[in-house]
């Protein structure tokens, strides 16, 4: 009688695109049945002779006698093996987020802001604030929250370009010390804790 003891993908994890990366020649396992390499590889166990063996899913079919895509035992391995792989990704994501954030406010921080700049022409009945490439028209709020708003924004900007723009289509937990399952992308949150920094 064999059954499924342990699964593995050898492949290395690309931590923004949560891709899998194909291995080199020599990186993978070799297979205890066929002498090929393999990058998965399913543990069986012979429960007569105690034997372990590592195969490819091929073999383990050829071999023992089942599909890795249909055993029970093989595909609750597989789902525990990605989820673990999840919250590792997830894991890595939330550091490099915080890391990317404390540098950025530790940039911009250093930066000296344009004096900001009131614009009564450009939009009748309303000052617009300028703060170089930033700008608010003062409608509802009066002058001074309007220039922060403009600080504020121009110190935004200035993080977003020190922000890798791939991370716009990489999501992150929003609170990951929670049990909410609210996502946002990498850029975003690591933009809005690098903002939080320089308050």
């Amino acid at each position: 009688m064999f059954r499924v003891v342990g699964y593995r993908d050898l492949r290395p994890l690309d931590w923004v695109s949560g891709k899998r990366m194909p291995l080199e020649a020599g990186e993978g396992h070799i297979c205890d049945r066929c002498g090929a390499e393999h990058a998965v590889v399913y543990e069986v166990l012979d429960e007569e002779t105690g034997k372990h063996y590592a195969v490819g899913s091929s073999c383990a079919t050829k071999q023992f006698g089942f599909a890795p895509t249909q055993d029970k035992e093989a595909k609750k391995l597989v789902r525990a093996a990605k989820d673990a792989e999840a919250e590792e990704l997830e894991a890595v994501r939330q550091d490099a987020v915080a890391h990317a954030a404390a540098e950025a406010a530790d940039v911009v921080s250093r930066l000296l802001p344009p004096s900001p700049m009131a614009d009564a022409e450009s939009y009748p009945g309303a000052v617009a604030w300028r703060v170089g490439d930033s700008m608010y028209l003062a409608r509802g709020r009066d002058d001074e929250e309007t220039r922060q708003l403009a600080l504020k924004g121009w110190y935004q900007n200035r993080v977003r370009e020190l922000l890798p723009a791939e991370w716009d289509k990489v999501s992150v937990k929003l609170y990951p010390e929670e049990k909410s399952r609210t996502t946002i992308s990498m850029r975003r949150k690591a933009e809005m804790m690098a903002l939080a920094q320089l308050r």
